[in-house]
């Protein structure tokens, strides 16, 4: 970003290479509205452009660059609907493709789709504020640290967060399993 800053276009471009598709993951997951995450996701890399000047090294890229998407989607719901009541995207397939380790063995295709699934649906159940959490952890890799940064909220608030969605997927998955018996 220092690159950047200083006038490399190139080091933007290699910015905008490492993060798009995680940062887009990130808006889909928490909205499960392609359009709505394309919007926020084109306006998190506006401001990042607009903000270039101003940019201070107090934390890392990823940090900065998350707490400006953290930011826009909390301007979103402020102004539209909680996260909670948006619902699950019809075809959300489009952006996690499976492939079988067996591509001629259809039941392990099957069985890792509706695992997927299952997994997604309890994912969309949680409060906004532990999927955000979960999410952050899980799909970006990110500490705790990292994520109390971004949400501005304690770090043990973040650590909260993140084991309480942990034992929510935990008792819904085994409720799932439950009623497929």
């Amino acid at each position: 970003m220092l690159d950047y800053q200083a006038g490399d276009i190139n080091a933007f471009e290699t910015l905008y290479r490492k993060h798009k598709g995680p940062l887009y993951r990130y808006f889909v997951r928490q909205l499960h509205d392609q359009q709505l995450a394309e919007d926020l996701y084109q306006d998190t890399w506006s401001k990042v452009m607009n903000a270039a000047a101003q940019y201070q090294v107090k934390a890392k890229f990823t940090t900065w660059l998350y707490k400006i998407a953290h930011n826009l989607l909390i301007d979103h719901v402020r102004v539209v609907k909680p996260l909670d009541n948006i619902s699950p995207l019809a075809d959300e397939q489009q952006m996690d493709s499976l492939e079988a380790d067996n591509l001629n063995a259809p039941e392990p295709q099957l069985q890792q789709q509706q695992q997927l699934n299952m997994m997604k649906a309890c994912i969309a159940h949680l409060p906004a504020v532990q999927k955000e959490a979960f999410l952050l952890n899980i799909e970006m890799g990110m500490t705790a640290a990292m994520i109390s940064d971004i949400a501005d909220v304690t770090l043990e608030a973040t650590k909260s967060r993140i084991r309480y969605a942990y034992q929510s997927i935990k008792q819904c998955i085994a409720l799932k399993l439950q009623e497929t018996r």
